[in-house]
């Protein structure tokens, strides 16, 4: 059968029944009251400790599954929610690896285009470098010569005038 232990003190009379009955605390073995008087003190009492968070253990059967049932279900529940979690943090964790990817392959074709660049543009400088030598070089062989070609110019010059001169004053002469 059913026990109607209610709380922890134990008391007889009415004065201790009318305090629980209010909600006042104490508790008594409920021997005096009606059944319905029994089952309403249980269930006052039962909701005062499901607010205080402590589960009884002399529920009925309908109860205790309907209880069981939705305990189930909440954590069914709550697994969902926790694999749904789990499963978002994944794919969020796919997605970041990916991405992370593709930014490395990127790093790694930026750095194979910059090397090429450097190879192309090295010969380049070589290849000007070595022109730049080579018109230094032919500046120095050319400077002696252009040197010698003026002075060879000088020369024709005046021997040019100087005959130009002769030639004026032989035909001045001469007419």
């Amino acid at each position: 059968g059913k026990r109607a232990i209610i709380g922890k003190k134990k008391g007889k009379g009415k004065e201790n029944w009318k305090k629980e009955k209010q909600g006042w605390g104490g508790g008594l073995v409920a021997s005096m009251a009606t059944p319905k008087q029994i089952w309403e003190q249980q269930q006052s009492q039962m909701q005062r400790v499901r607010n205080s968070g402590i589960i009884l253990t002399n529920e009925t059967p309908l109860k205790d599954d309907k209880e069981e049932e939705m305990a189930k279900s909440a954590l069914a529940l709550f697994r969902a929610k926790e694999e749904e979690i789990e499963r978002k943090k994944m794919e969020v964790r796919d997605k970041v690896q990916a991405y992370m990817g593709r930014v490395e392959e990127a790093n790694r074709r930026l750095s194979d285009i910059r090397e090429e660049l450097d190879a192309l543009i090295d010969p380049m400088r070589k290849d000007i470098a070595f022109l730049r030598k080579k018109i230094d070089t032919a500046n120095r062989e050319l400077k002696p010569l252009g040197q010698s070609c003026q002075k060879k110019v000088q020369t024709l010059f005046s021997l040019l005038i100087i005959k130009m001169i002769v030639k004026w004053a032989i035909e001045g002469i001469i007419s």
